[in-house]
């Protein structure tokens, strides 16, 4: 009986162990979460992003090596956004970020995006990097999901669940080391179209969307009265390309383009590129919402090295 139990227990952890196998080599899923100690201090680190090594700079921003720096009597480019511009899950030098620090190599490009930033942060980035660094142009990365910062989702059924310290500390610890776990949650829960979702209809509530107005608004006019270049991108949710482009109403694109034409803020939205390049490539991270693979990285950097 023993041994019965002992030959059944060593075939559950083989097949396992090969699915966890399968699963990487194939590129059918992916880890999730931050090192812990980011959260302690973002300054010349090293650490592990969707189980992806990155480092930061003496400012907490993220660069390809320990030991790198910026050249002082170059001008700057600054990307201004969330994790998705941070890049986890992808090698440094292939995010969209890296590419362009190569490409524009007499230019010092700061990617001050840091994850948990929201629209609010930007604001008083910028105007950090206007008050402290010359000749600057902003690049600035608007993730739908900042609009969440105006509403906190109390009924939220799964975010309240996760919420719950030792099965957040749980979650946290899988989906950090176990490809299995993240295909999984992403099967049975499909994070893209939740949070998607989630977002979609707040930005269908006119007053929410007016207080995330605004803050665009404010960075714009502050960099309108200094006189510095800059223009806004407007990016796709995963769950919004499926099927062709035809899985969704595209109220978020529709609502900040009419903002921005209406204020003439100059704007590019990659909703339409992101549709067409869908067809033959895989953009995002396996079951992420937002946070983008290698080639998707590389639909913004075809755009962005021509400006």
């Amino acid at each position: 009986m023993k041994k019965t139990i002992l030959i059944n227990i060593a075939l559950i952890l083989s097949f396992f162990l090969l699915f966890e196998i399968y699963l990487r080599i194939f590129d059918l899923s992916s880890l999730r979460g931050l090192s812990e100690t980011y959260s302690e201090n973002r300054k010349n680190l090293e650490g592990r992003a969707f189980g992806e090594k990155f480092y930061t700079d003496q400012y907490g921003f993220r660069v390809p090596n320990k030991n790198f720096s910026y050249v002082e009597k170059n001008k700057n480019i600054i990307l201004i956004g969330d994790s998705f511009v941070f890049g986890p899950g992808v090698n440094e030098e292939i995010t969209f970020s890296g590419k362009l620090r190569k490409e524009r190599n007499k230019f010092n490009v700061y990617n001050s995006a840091r994850p948990g930033d929201q629209i609010n942060d930007y604001y008083f980035q910028i105007k950090y990097f206007v008050e402290n660094f010359s000749e600057s142009r902003f690049l600035i990365f608007i993730n739908f999901d900042d609009i969440n910062f105006f509403k906190k989702d109390k009924d939220n059924v799964v975010e309240n669940i996760r919420n719950i310290k030792i099965i957040n500390k749980i979650n946290n610890y899988l989906r950090s080391r176990l490809y299995s776990y993240v295909w999984l949650v992403g099967i049975l829960t499909d994070p893209s179209k939740r949070y998607y979702e989630n977002v979609n209809i707040k930005f269908k509530d006119e007053k929410l969307f007016e207080r995330f107005a605004i803050e665009i608004e404010k960075i714009n006019n502050f960099l309108e009265e200094e006189k510095i270049e800059n223009i806004f991108f407007i990016i796709p949710y995963n769950y919004q390309i499926r099927q062709n482009c035809k899985k969704t109403d595209f109220i978020p694109q529709r609502k900040l383009s009419k903002f921005f034409i209406e204020r003439k803020i100059n704007y590019y939205d990659f909703t339409e590129v992101f549709c067409k390049k869908s067809k033959d490539n895989n953009l995002y991270i396996n079951f992420d919402p937002t946070h983008l693979s290698p080639e998707g990285h590389q639909v913004i950097f075809d755009y962005i090295k021509k400006l």
